[in-house]
Formats: C-alpha cells, structure tokens, sequence
C-alpha cells in the first residue's frame, strides 16, 4: 500500500493511474483487441471506477530520482510487451506530442476539501485535461497522480467512532489511510507534481473525489468516484501561484454542461506552481510573482516581504482568485448568510464605527434589513472586525424575497475625529446572486435556475452613494471614485455552510479565503499607497471609544441620553422606497454633495445610510469656506487624556455603549441639518476626504488652473502656478524650475473670462510646511510683442488647520493687484498661518484687492486622491466652490457676491488676428508668456544638458 507523503511526486510520463472514464474506454479497447476476453465474476456488482491504491503498490517504486529521464513505456507495433524509451528518445517523443519532460512540472498542492456530510475515506485524484479531453503520455497513460485517503467524519460523531472507522478501513496504522476528525472537511496538505507537460490557454485540471465507505468487520470496500471539480491552468499566460478554491460538482463528469450540481456544497483548495526542472527546484521556480512566493522571507519589524504586486506588501493586499460558486438553483425561502468580517485601511479620521447592510432590489424595492453591527472593542479602528451576520431570503424570519437581481449594499459610519460627529464613510455593493448561463449578475426578476453568489469577497469602499440614473447593480458605483485602500471583507454562505462555520475563528486576511482579484485589483495610486497605510500605528477601537468618551464629556460635539434598543430598532422601521443622491463630488469641502433621495423615491438612504455630504451654515450664506466640519485639530494632550476615560466592564457592554452613541449623535446631526434649512434633508454626511491621508512629499499635491473671471483687459491672458515658501520666482535673482505655466486655452470662451484646458499638474517632492501656499500669477499677453502685463496674483493655502493634510477643493480666488512682496511671503513662511497673514495684509492695505473683483478658478487635489475631483472649476456654478478663510473674513459677502458676478466680451477667435491660424494665434501667445516669464531660457538650459 501507499505511505503517506507530504510530498507525493508522480512523474506523469510514467504514471498508470486512469481516471474512470479513461478505464471504461481502455475496457472497450481490450473488447476489440484479438485474441483476449473480459470476463466479470458477477455482472450484477457495479464495477469499481477506481482500483485500490495497494493494486498500485509498484506505482511509485517505478519513478526515476528526481532530475533524471522520465521512462516512458511505449508499446509496439507487433505486440503489447512495453519498451522503455531512453531519455533522448523519449524526449523526442514528448516533443513530438506537444510536451517537454525536461522543462515542465506542475505541482499542484491539494489543501483540503468539504465539508462532506457522508463518513468515508476520501482522496483525490488530479487529472490533466487539453480542452475537454485528458491528455496521455502514452497509450492509456494519463497524466494523473493522487493524494493518499483521508477520513473524513462528518460533524456530531465521536472522536472514539472516527478511530473505529479508521481501524476498519484500513486495519493498519502503517496503511495510506490518515484519520482526521475535521468537521467534515478531508485535510490533505499534499503536493502532486505531474512532470513532463506543456501548458496551453486550454489547459485544465480535473480533480477527481474518490471515497469509500467504511467496512463491516475490518473488509476493505470499494471505492468510487463520487465527485469533482475542474478549473483553468493559465491565466494571461500564467499560471497563479496562489491559493484557489472551486466547488465539487455531482456526476456525471461532463466539462460542458451548462448545468451542475455541487456535491455537499463541498469545495476544494488547491494551489498551482510551474516548475522548469526537476521537482524540488524552487530556485528557478517560472515567473518573479511565483519566485517570490517561492522564497518568502521576513523583512524589517517581522513583516513579509512577499508582493504579489511589486511595491504592494502582502499585509496590504494579496492576489486570490476564487473559483466559480457552486451551480445548485437557488430555491426561494431557503435563505442566505451574509458575514460582514470586517474592513481594512479606514481613513485616519475614523474612531468608533459600525457596518449598515439591506438587500435591494434592482427596481429599488427594499427587500431586507437594515442590520448592522459595530466594531469589536480589541480590532483595530483602522481596521476594524464586525462579525456582523444577517440571515436573510428565509422563510422562517419573515424576509424571504424573490428576486434574482438582489444586490447587497453595505455602509460605513465612524464619529470622525476632526468634526466629532457621525459621517458616512463610504458605500460597497455586491451581487447575491449569479446567472449560470450568461454570466454575472442577473438581470431580469423573471429569469429561472439562478444560483447563490457563495465565497468570500474583498469588495471596494467607494466615496460616494449609488446613482439613480439606472436599475441598482453591482457595478451601480463603478462610476464612482473609490476611498483608496479601503475595502470590506464579507462572505456569502448558505445556512448549512453558515452552520458549519459559526464556531470557527474568522479567516485571517492571509489565509488568501477573500476573492480579491474579481473586485479589488489595486488601483496605480493604491500601489504607491498600501505600503504607506500600513505602516500606520494601530489605534484600537477601544481606545478609540475612550477617545469618543472624551469628547462627550468635555464637549466639542457629542452628548445627550442613551437611546434604548427598543428605540433604534423603531427608528430603523420608519423606511420607504430606495432613493439614493448622485455620486458626483461636491467641490466644497471636498465632500459629495447632500441630496434628499433620488427623483421617484423616498429618503431611505437618509434616513437609514444619510446623504451625501454637507452645505453648514455657511453654504446658507452663499459663503463656503470648504471647511464646514471646523476641521479641530486633535492634539496629543487630548488623546492622553482620554485614555483615563471610563467604559463599560464587558465587550458587550462597550459595543451596545458604541452603537448607542452612534445612534444618539446621528440623530443629534441629522436633526440639526434639517433645522438649519440647508437642504440636506436631515441626511448624515460624508467624511471630509481631505484628512482621510495625510500629506506625503512623494506623492505630493495637484494644481489646475481652470479659468479666470471678471478679467477688464481685452487681451489674452494666460497663468504661472507656484508655490512659497520658497517663491523663487519673486525673488531678486527669479527661478522657474518649480514654475507651471498653461498653454491649452478655449478659444471660444471670452477674454474677460478665459478657460485654461492644461487641467492638473502636479508639485512633487514638495516638503510640508503649515504655511505652504499656491502662488497664482495671471498676465495679460501683447501676443508677437514679447510683453506682458500683470493681472493680478492669487494666494491658496496648501494645507487644512487640521494638520498635515491638503486642502483638496475647487476654489474662487480673488485677484490681488501687482504682484506679491518679498516681505509678504517671508511673513508667511515664518509665521505658518496663511489665512491669518493674508486677513492681516487685506486689513493693513499691504494686500489689496483688484478693482474689478477679478478672480480665478482652481483646483487643489492630494496626491492620495487621485482620479477625483475630475470636473473643472468653471462646470460648476461659482456658490458652491470654496472661498478662502480669509476671504470670507476680510472681504465680507458684498465682495464676494461682485466677485460672482461673471463678463463677458468678445472671445479668443474673436480678437485672433485673421491672418493667423488657430495655432498659430495661441503658439504667439506661449511665446510671449515663456520669454516674459524667463521660462525660455531654463528650456534652452535643459536642452543643453540633454544634448551634452
């Protein structure tokens, strides 16, 4: 019999194990060949699919040692005597069919299967199939191998059972058969090399499910093949070197039904590695991905340096590719499990949070929930562990639906830390069913066999809410900006599987059990940002609630009575028809904008999700600073003191406390908006994105000078972009390397109001400092005359008062007369307070205003967000873009209000001479801007230092 082996290597070109079908097939080829009979003792007895591995006891004993010729039996011509080939000729032979000996091993690493709900011994065989047929190295020599059995004892039987069952199936310790009492799930660990293959992009492995069931009296018993699964080699020419998972399926072995049904809803794991060479060569494992994975080592402060992605650790993010789900047709009422596991790499504004979840209807028909669940007291608040479970789709709980186009839509809500009140953080969808047949998810109520979306998912968080402009999908937020880095772990289980699961601890993120790679393939800013977040310092949630205890003691936006349970669940009953607000971003305050539900629905996602985003009073004013949650800057002293803060005794305790404050300070805000009369409808409001991440000199921050109003001079006018300190560009002795100019106009937009089209571009490497700001520079242009004269300058602080983060907006900025001093810009590099300076300099009439009350239109975006923030500043109407803190101080709303107040004259093509073209018009213009602004010669300098 078989020993068992960790490490089961089976040269494929030597192998005589034959899948069921390929036995049946050689039993009708023996039928035919002269001079030989079939004989079967008892015709009854059906005939067993698969001969007992000790009828294979000479199978491994036949392998050459490892890195020599594979020996590969060839049948002659005039008899069926076998010959073994010699490594030259075999090598041959194999090239002939399409396969290098000498080059190719697949490992194939079977892990485990279940959970099965029958006692028996299991094991596994892996088959190599080229389309949907197996592929030979010889004549009836299938490229197979085999894991050694497994018991497996289904759950509520006895550990002293098990051990029976073990002795009497295979009588003998020594025997290949492991005993393993696992909850129904057959433990492998075993890794199977199939030597001597070529991979193509029709390349698949069938794995083959054989069990026998315990004998009476110590007699072995048949084994048959009972189950199996397949799934694809090659993925983009590669074969992914990571964790899978795919569901057994019920015979028949038929690769093309469209139809199948899952075996036990079991499912089994397995992990595929390429080799050139000899089993056991790592070293020159193919491929740098699978080479890493080949030679994990641990890096500074214990961490894996393994990436799956160069540059992103596998802490941040790991690549799993899951199987398909199962195909059973999903019955009505016999409900689902949804486990909302936790999420990773919240903003660093979030504290204390909790996960809001409904199932919806494409039409926007609720159709389950709310549920929701808080953080666990000892997670991290950045990375928070809800095990929020809801049953739903039952009959017996009274939310059965049917509807295959139910989609699950999950929200965050945290109390962030620089406004002190409740805000959403962000949406995630996620299909609960499939289409076997088209693929996806489903898009009509009336389709039949639909099938549950079982498996775990890492699905992105999104900062924004679904749009109503179509039926609600999955993909209903692909439109939407995603929060960086942030995302959510959640499992979709049938209720048995739920069962199975539920005293079991929840997966670790480097199990690779999350599909990421469906869903949540990082993003190019995400790559340059997951080796930053994390490394963050963990802020656990306990502390974080002793922090919000802080805050409701000593004021600073929490307070009030405790709501009951009683009280929230009354509260989360008052729900109507779906009605979401657009995901478009706001340009003030860096949010989205508030809605009060979608056209034709209610206020659902008001009163149970809150809107999307928020106006304060000062957008009731006409006056946005952009700085509507007051952005408190938290000092250190405040989160020693809050650790002396006192909570309940228990977990429980302490996350009914959390939920109750939650409830309370949303309640507090929500009907605080509504009597402002601001327009938000009582919604709860976004996140300020802005102190989501903090400000990183690599990635550093965007700059789009869109446009100009109110400009008096009929001439083109054009713009240089800078920043102080240093402000290089006005000092005696000027520089121009850190100076952007634009160059792109709209010809058809007037002169007293141009649109510059450059969009962003980007100040890199830039150090922090508090009082780093925008330095705008707008010239009216003499085109062909080499001359220029100052329209006036504009000044944009960098950074919130909140701290090390960027400002991110759209703003309308005043236009100053001349240009700015040296004396002025010391003064803010030295003092670091940008508003206050520029409020003093308005007020002494060392900084004065143009006459006309000129202004110009910016955008500031982090480089953490970038993709967002697309829209240009002059698409947007002029009250809702951000105004300076020292503009609404200083100047007041009567200038504020000329300075909306748009011109216009005679446009570009307009005042183009006609002689000229288009091109040739706006080429006279850069000309003249880049020699009045010494930016020819710095060209003419680096042009040199490329040719030398």
């Amino acid at each position: 019999q078989l020993a068992t082996s960790p490490s089961c290597v089976v040269n494929a070109n030597s192998g005589r194990q034959v899948t069921g079908l390929q036995q049946q097939q050689q039993q009708q080829q023996q039928l035919q060949q002269p001079g030989q009979q079939h004989h079967s003792d008892d015709e009854d007895e059906p005939v067993s699919i698969q001969p007992r591995l000790s009828d294979n006891a000479t199978w491994l004993t036949d392998l050459p040692a490892a890195g020599q010729g594979a020996q590969v039996p060839a049948v002659a011509a005039t008899g069926g005597e076998e010959e073994v080939l010699g490594p030259e000729q075999q090598s041959a032979l194999l090239a002939a069919k399409g396969s290098n000996a000498d080059v190719d091993v697949l490992q194939v690493h079977i892990q485990t299967a279940g959970p099965f709900s029958k006692r028996g011994a299991y094991r596994v065989a892996v088959v190599l199939y080229e389309g949907y047929q197996p592929v030979e190295s010889g004549v009836g020599q299938l490229v197979t191998a085999s894991t050694s059995k497994r018991l497996v004892t289904p759950p509520g039987m006895t550990a002293a059972s098990s051990t029976a069952a073990a002795s009497g199936e295979g009588g003998d310790a020594s025997s290949d058969l492991t005993a393993a009492v696992s909850q129904g799930v057959a433990r492998f660990s075993e890794s199977l090399s199939l030597k001597g293959v070529r991979l193509s992009s029709s390349s698949q492995v069938v794995f083959e499910l054989y069990m026998a069931k315990p004998g009476l009296a110590g007699l072995p018993t048949k084994e048959l093949l009972v189950g199996w699964a397949v799934a694809p080699l090659l993925q983009n020419g590669h074969v992914l070197p990571h964790p899978q998972s795919v569901p057994l399926f019920r015979l028949p072995l038929m690769l093309t039904a469209q139809c199948k049904f899952t075996y036990d809803n079991a499912m089994l794991d397995f992990k595929l590695t390429r080799y050139k060479g000899a089993p056991g060569d790592v070293e020159i494992l193919q491929g740098s991905t699978a080479a890493a994975a080949a030679s994990q080592v641990l890096g500074k402060g214990g961490r894996s340096v393994h990436e799956d992605i160069p540059g992103v650790p596998s802490e941040a993010w790991v690549r799993v590719q899951r199987g398909v789900p199962p195909a059973d047709p999903y019955t009505p009422g016999d409900g689902l499990v949804v486990v909302v596991d936790g999420a990773r790499f919240l903003p660093s504004s979030a504290t204390i949070s909790k996960v809001v979840g409904s199932v919806w209807s494409s039409s926007g028909a609720l159709l389950a929930g709310p549920f929701e669940g808080v953080a666990q007291p000892d997670s991290d608040a950045f990375m928070p562990v809800y095990a929020c479970t809801a049953t739903v789709g039952a009959s017996h709980n009274l939310t059965r639906f049917e509807d295959p186009t139910a989609t699950l839509m999950l929200q965050i809500q945290t109390i962030e830390r620089t406004s002190r009140s409740v805000r959403v953080v962000g949406f995630a969808l996620l299909n609960l069913f499939l289409d076997p047949k088209a693929g996806g998810q489903p898009v009509s109520r009336n389709i039949q066999d639909y099938v549950l979306n079982q498996g775990a998912f890492q699905i992105p968080l999104h900062a924004g809410a679904p749009s109503t402009s179509g039926p609600l999908r999955m993909t209903s937020l692909d439109s939407t900006p995603r929060l960086p880095c942030a995302s959510m772990l959640i499992r979709i289980l049938t209720p048995e599987a739920a069962k199975l699961q539920r005293r079991k601890p929840l997966p670790s993120y480097l199990d690779r059990v999350y599909d990421t790679s469906s869903r949540c393939m990082p993003t190019s800013l995400e790559r340059k940002l997951y080796a930053k977040v994390v490394v963050r310092k963990p802020f656990a949630v306990r502390e974080a609630a002793r922090l919000v205890a802080w805050y409701r003691r000593v004021g600073g936006g929490l307070g009030g009575k405790r709501i009951s349970s009683g009280g929230r669940r009354a509260a989360k009953g008052a729900v109507a028809a779906w009605g979401t607000p657009a995901a478009a971003y706001a340009v003030g305050g860096a949010a989205p904008p508030a809605a009060g539900g979608g056209p034709g629905g209610g206020n659902l996602l008001s009163r149970m999700f809150g809107g999307a985003g928020d106006d304060d009073g000062a957008a009731a004013a006409d006056l946005n600073t952009g700085d509507p949650f007051a952005a408190i800057e938290e000092r250190q002293q405040d989160v020693e003191e809050s650790k002396a803060e006192l909570l309940p005794p228990s977990d429980p305790e302490t996350m009914d406390w959390m939920s109750d404050i939650m409830e309370h300070t949303a309640a507090a805000a929500a009907g605080s908006n509504s009597k402002q009369g601001n327009g938000s409808g009582g919604e709860l409001s976004f996140i300020n994105f802005n102190t989501g991440f903090e400000y990183t000199e690599d990635l550093g921050f965007f700059v789009a000078l869109d446009g100009a109003a109110r400009l008096s001079r009929l001439l083109p006018t054009a713009g240089l972009v800078s920043y102080s300190p240093p402000g290089s560009l006005y000092q005696d002795h000027p520089l121009v390397d850190d100076v952007k100019v634009t160059l792109d106009y709209d010809l058809e937009a007037p002169l007293a109001a141009p649109r510059w089209l450059d969009g962003y571009q980007q100040f890199a490497d830039v150090p922090y400092h508090p009082g780093l700001v925008v330095l705008i520079d707008v010239r009216c242009v003499v085109p062909g005359s080499g001359s220029s004269a100052p329209a006036g300058w504009a000044c944009l602080p960098v950074f919130e008062r909140a701290g090390r983060y960027v400002a991110s907006g759209t703003y309308q900025l005043p236009l100053f007369q001349g240009v700015p001093s040296h004396q002025l810009l010391a003064e803010l590099a030295l003092r670091g307070d940008p508003d206050t300076v520029m409020a003093a300099g308005i007020n002494s009439g060392r900084v004065r205003p143009s006459v006309e009350a000129a202004s110009v239109l910016v955008r500031l975006m982090c480089g953490s967000r970038q993709g967002q923030l697309e829209a240009p500043a002059w698409s947007l109407p002029l009250q809702e873009l951000r105004l300076p803190r020292y503009v609404v101080n200083e100047l007041g709303p009567r200038f504020v209000s000329e300075m909306r107040k748009m011109i216009r004259n005679k446009t570009y093509s307009m005042a183009k001479p006609k002689a000229l073209t288009d091109e040739q018009w706006v080429d006279q213009i850069n000309d003249t801007l880049i020699k009045v602004a010494g930016l020819d010669e710095h060209m003419e300098g680096e042009g040199d230092s490329g040719d030398e």
